[in-house]
């Protein structure tokens, strides 16, 4: 569940606007959910594409390059985002692989797994609807040779709190 943001809450400070016209690939099996993470990435300047599973989601990576990945399988289970994200990974075009994803998922006990799969960003449900596109702004924005230390850095988080 999405919490929408109230007009008396102010943008945290220092988030970027995306680069202009920033695609988005979002991959959910609700249809509702779908349709509001693309209306908020939409509302945040992005264009956004979308797909219902993951063979969609593998097919439209590879021929649209989308600047992020935003994975929301949550009907098939948990298990299916951080197997939709291996896929990626293992690419061989480096394009593919190398696209910084998003992660929703319903259960905080599995960011572990998550962060070692190699997911860019993490928001477990409910969250706001800000984080979101700060999330995605946040992974599009980071350079290349600075993911890997960011995800190592996460997975020691993860492993140090309960």
């Amino acid at each position: 569940m999405l919490r929408r943001p109230r007009g008396d809450e102010e943008p945290a400070s220092g988030a970027a606007p995306p680069a202009a016209g920033a695609s988005v690939l979002v991959v959910s099996d609700k249809d509702g959910s779908c349709e509001l993470l693309r209306r908020l990435l939409r509302t945040a300047g992005f264009e956004v594409e979308h797909a219902s599973n993951a063979g969609q989601a593998m097919s439209l990576l590879a021929l649209m390059r989308p600047a992020c990945a935003v994975l929301d399988l949550s009907v098939a289970g948990a298990g299916h985002n951080l197997e939709l994200l291996a896929t990626i990974r293992r690419q061989m075009d480096a394009r593919v692989a190398n696209t910084p994803v998003v992660l929703i998922t319903q259960q905080k006990a599995g960011r572990l797994f998550a962060w070692k799969a190699g997911t860019d960003a993490l928001l477990v449900r409910p969250f706001h609807a800000r984080e979101l596109v700060e999330a995605v702004r946040d992974v599009i924005a980071r350079p290349a040779a600075q993911r890997a230390a960011y995800r190592r850095r996460q997975v020691e988080a993860a492993t140090a709190s309960p």
